[in-house]
């Protein structure tokens, strides 16, 4: 429960300090707040069939969770290539992007092409802690205190 309390904060942290942009406003912009945003662009993004779509938001956290919940429901990692890497963190983001389009479709093979260490490790945490899957896979686990918390059974804390 702790890495997945980590992971939340790791999303929303990245989510406050993304600048904002200047892009112009758009249908989902007109006074709406952000989750209200968030779901506009996605459906938009859904019904289009084209995460590009989520780019068309001024808010980075919009656009980054936008296309994040395109990937995951559509299976699509390649979706995450779109976001930007202009700042430092951005590559962080992209990589857990695609962390969560392995943990969304179970794909441990996924998890494996994540190049940020501690997302990688979070990927396959995710896959064995919350999916259920073989603890075989703590075992690609770099990070020793999160090995160690993936091969700890459930409720022996």
């Amino acid at each position: 429960m702790r890495i997945l309390r980590t992971w939340v904060v790791i999303f929303a942290l990245a989510s406050l300090l993304l600048p904002m942009s200047g892009r112009g406003k758009t249908q989902c912009e007109s006074g709406a707040m952000l989750t209200q945003q968030l779901s506009c662009y996605i459906q938009a993004a859904e019904a289009a069939g084209n995460p590009a779509v989520c780019l068309e938001s001024p808010e980075p956290s919009i656009r980054f969770n936008c296309i994040s919940l395109y990937a995951e429901h559509n299976g699509a990692p390649a979706a995450c290539s779109l976001i930007e890497a202009e700042e430092a963190q951005r590559p962080h983001l992209r990589a857990a992007c695609v962390s969560g389009v392995a943990i969304a479709n179970r794909s441990p093979a996924l998890c494996a092409t994540v190049e940020q260490p501690l997302v990688k490790d979070t990927c396959y945490s995710f896959l064995v802690l919350e999916q259920g899957m073989d603890k075989a896979l703590c075992e690609n686990i770099e990070n020793k205190a999160l090995q160690e918390a993936c091969n700890t059974p459930k409720g022996s804390n």
